[in-house]
């Protein structure tokens, strides 16, 4: 793990913090299941391909524990300086050509899983990214780093 990340805050944090942290996280789990399961209705393998990076092994990353990103949607599962996780999600400006109405479903399930006090935990990135762009870079990063994963759906039958 990478020394000087903010998750070594974790441990003096309240009680409180840290239950909430364990619903972040199962939120953030969740999230990555309703992508799977939107990958695997796409056509194109390109789309049902995304990389699933353990940040905290990245070397100068203090706040990013994981992160998930496609060509058409990144989030990321983070924590501060008080040990108080966060989940922050960008879509791509190209979501709706390359997935369809099935990413207004991904953002309702979004919110749906973040209900309550976990909804003040949840932030925007930015709903114009260009995934693709930062999605190729992780696939050429991937190849010198061990913390990336990609990982390509197969298309539902």
């Amino acid at each position: 793990m990478n020394k000087g990340h903010n998750i070594e805050f974790e441990e003096q944090a309240h009680e409180h913090v840290r239950a909430r942290n364990i619903k972040l996280l199962e939120a953030y789990n969740s999230m990555i299941r309703s992508i799977d399961k939107i990958q695997g209705w796409l056509e194109d393998e390109y789309l049902r391909t995304r990389i699933e990076s353990e940040m905290m092994s990245k070397p100068n990353i203090k706040s990013t524990i994981y992160q998930c990103t496609t060509p058409w949607c990144i989030i990321s599962l983070g924590c501060d300086s008080e040990g108080r996780y966060n989940i922050v999600y960008s879509f791509d400006h190209r979501i709706q050509e390359m997935i369809g109405d099935r990413s207004s479903g991904l953002l309702r399930s979004i919110y749906y899983l973040t209900p309550g006090e976990l909804s003040v935990f949840l932030r925007i990135g930015c709903l114009y990214e260009d995934c693709v762009k930062y999605f190729n870079h992780l696939c050429e990063e991937q190849k010198s780093e061990s913390f990336h994963k990609i990982i390509t759906k197969s298309k539902h039958e």
